[in-house]
C-alpha cells in the first residue's frame, strides 16, 4: 500500500493564488496575511493531485491543520474544489502538541500505530513546513523505502508532482 501524508497551505494553495484570486474579485489587491491563504484550494494544484491518485493508486491520510475540522469535512472541502478521489482518503494523522517536529511527530506516531509491521510499501509526506532535522529523523530512524517532499515555495508544483509519483511507485532514480 502506497500512502502519500498531506497538507493544504502552501501544497494545495499558496500566497500568490489568493492574492491573484483578490485581485480578480475586488479588482485591487487586499492586504493578505500569512494565514489568509488558507480559505481557498487551487484547482490547477487539486488537479495534480488528482493526477498522483490516478497514475499511483496510493491512500492519502491528512496532516493538515484543517484535519482538526474532522475527515469528512476536509474531504467535502477537497471534492468541493475538484479533487476526484475523496474514497481513497482514509485516515488522518493524531493530533498532538510536540515540542518540535510535531507534523513529522505525528506522521511517525501514525506509522506506528497503523503500520507496525512495515506493510506499507511507500510513503510520501507532501509539507511545506518541515524542519531539516524532522526529515532526517523520520527517514533514518522509521521509514525505509520513502520520500518527503518539503514543498517550500509554489506548492505543488509539476515537478513535485513527478517527483512524488516516481517515488510512490518505486522508481527512485533521478
Amino acid at each position: 500500500m502506497k500512502i502519500l501524508f498531506l497538507d493544504f497551505d502552501g501544497v494545495l494553495n499558496d500566497c500568490g493564488y489568493v492574492i491573484d484570486l483578490s485581485k480578480e474579485f475586488f479588482g485591487f489587491h487586499t492586504y493578505l496575511d500569512k494565514y489568509s491563504y488558507c480559505t481557498e484550494l487551487d484547482p490547477v494544484r487539486i488537479e495534480r493531485l488528482n493526477e498522483i491518485v490516478d497514475e499511483t493508486g496510493c491512500f492519502i491520510v491528512l496532516s493538515t491543520a484543517w484535519r482538526y475540522y474532522g475527515l469528512e469535512y476536509c474531504k467535502e472541502i477537497l471534492t468541493m474544489r475538484g479533487f476526484r478521489f475523496p474514497h481513497r482518503i482514509i485516515d488522518i494523522t493524531p493530533i498532538h502538541d510536540f515540542e518540535e517536529d510535531s507534523r513529522v511527530q505525528e506522521v511517525i506516531l501514525w506509522l506506528m500505530i497503523n503500520d507496525p509491521e512495515r506493510d506499507l510499501s511507500h510513503y510520501v509526506m507532501l509539507d511545506d513546513d518541515i524542519e531539516p532535522t524532522g526529515i532526517d529523523r523520520i527517514g533514518k530512524e522509521h521509514i525505509t523505502q520513502t520520500y518527503l517532499a518539503d514543498v517550500i515555495e509554489g506548492g505543488l508544483t509539476e515537478i513535485k508532482k513527478r517527483e512524488t509519483i516516481r517515488k510512490l511507485i518505486g522508481d527512485n532514480d533521478e
